[in-house]
């Protein structure tokens, strides 16, 4: 309750119709660019108390129906779910070193070994750094069970982070050309080097 964050999931949200009305619904959040967690705010700002609990079981939806809207929405929404400018771009880096490290680092470590098959030290590194990315594999596997999704989403993870990246950084690039475009309608979000989770005005 001290904290000004909050976040709703936009797919699915029951609110009491009272405390909807009392802070003016999403005609009140029609300009901003993530209006689910601006609504989410709202409703906290006023004294009411939020809850995001899991539904899997209950529904299904589907956010995007191609790679174009998965782009478009997700680059809309990333830098302010992130949190800034500034962190969406050291989000981006780190996800393309740990991704493309857990491919080149056993790829190095292996290479090494085979040069001095006798030595104690490049060997011991190629175990262990081939352990750490097996582990890094099979977490992201795991996950892929957990979410009911393909197992080998979890082995491509590389350029799924890859592609992630490319979101933010995209969702970075639009926010410091300041036209943001979803759905027909174009936003100017405020521009800054850290700015997030601010007011903004539509342009017809």
């Amino acid at each position: 309750p001290q904290e000004a964050d909050a976040s709703v999931n936009g797919q699915f949200i029951l609110i009491r119709h009272e405390t909807y009305d009392s802070v003016g619904g999403h005609a009140a959040v029609r300009c901003e660019i993530c209006e689910d967690s601006a609504l989410a705010r709202a409703v906290k700002r006023a004294g009411g108390k939020l809850a995001l609990l899991g539904a899997e079981k209950l529904i299904r939806t589907r956010m995007y129906t191609g790679l174009l809207s998965l782009w478009e929405g997700l680059s809309k929404n990333v830098t302010e779910m992130i949190g800034g400018l500034s962190a969406t771009v050291l989000v981006a880096a780190a996800a393309l070193v740990l991704a493309w490290t857990s491919v080149a680092a056993p790829y190095w470590a292996c290479h090494a070994a085979a040069l001095q098959p006798a030595a104690f030290v490049p060997v011991a590194a190629c175990v262990v750094i081939c352990l750490a990315s097996l582990a890094l594999f099979c977490t992201h596997i795991s996950g892929a069970f957990y979410f009911g999704i393909p197992w080998w989403y979890g082995v491509l993870f590389p350029f799924g982070y890859t592609a992630g990246a490319l979101i933010a950084l995209n969702s970075v690039r639009l926010r410091l050309k300041g036209r943001v475009a979803w759905k027909g309608r174009v936003y100017q979000p405020p521009v800054g080097p850290d700015v997030a989770r601010d007011h903004v005005h539509t342009k017809t």
